[in-house]
């Protein structure tokens, strides 16, 4: 996949947000795949700054799981949410 970044009134971090988070809910980033900064930093051509707080943003969205000493990981899916989801759906 090409990173494209989004309009110049975006951040570079915001843009590296979306990006991932586009390919996690897609599943081109297959949950459990471990990422690192260094490769995701490569990937889009960006320093590692706006990489690690793209992590963390998505850390606090349940999109990825960050591991001290260990690394980062896409997020399992958590099928309890996801009946709860459908449940809620076919209730409206």
């Amino acid at each position: 996949m090409t990173f494209t970044m989004k309009p110049q009134t975006t951040s570079t971090r915001d843009a590296v947000s979306h990006a991932l988070r586009e390919q996690i809910m897609m599943l081109e980033l297959v949950p459990g795949t471990g990422i690192s900064e260094k490769e995701i930093s490569l990937k889009f051509n960006v320093s590692r700054t706006p990489i690690r707080e793209s992590f963390v943003r998505l850390a606090q969205e349940g999109l990825l799981e960050i591991l001290p000493q260990r690394g980062t990981f896409v997020s399992l899916i958590d099928l309890e949410l996801v009946e709860e989801a459908r449940f809620m759906r076919e209730q409206l």
